[in-house]
């Protein structure tokens, strides 16, 4: 396993074991894994948006996360891609106040600078996420 798929097995097991603690916003452990000038894109959500630095990952993890009692996620693949990592995922979530479970497959492309995410890209649609990194012919 290479060195960026292993902090992103340590993100995904942290997210999973404490998400209470995260949501609760004790988000100092998850700080740890992304540079401080990092920049998040939501590429193809219904409501795209750009997030930077640790401010940004706190807004990132509120916006995609505060709505739901508990989350899950399961890499299916983790494979380099050129500059990118590039996670497949499947995310569980169930819904804070109505309880209703949904798994969501999605694609998240993470570039590292000395260990630390510096940029991610995180794609619902996971073709386009793959062709993104996809090598010129």
């Amino acid at each position: 396993m290479s060195q960026n798929a292993e902090v992103l097995r340590e993100i995904y097991e942290l997210m999973n074991t404490h998400f209470a603690e995260l949501k609760s916003g004790d988000l100092g452990a998850l700080f740890a894994f992304f540079d401080p000038d990092v920049v998040i894109e939501v590429v193809d959500a219904p409501d795209p948006g750009t997030y930077h630095g640790h401010d940004g990952v706190r807004r990132w993890f509120n916006d995609t996360f505060g709505v739901w009692k508990t989350v899950r996620v399961e890499a299916e693949d983790v494979r380099e891609s050129g500059e990118w990592t590039v996670a497949l995922l499947q995310v569980h979530l169930r819904g804070e106040a109505s309880g209703v479970e949904v798994a969501v497959p999605l694609a998240a492309l993470h570039q590292f600078r000395d260990g630390r995410i510096v940029r991610d890209r995180v794609y619902l649609n996971r073709a386009e996420a793959l062709e993104a990194v996809a090598p010129e012919k």
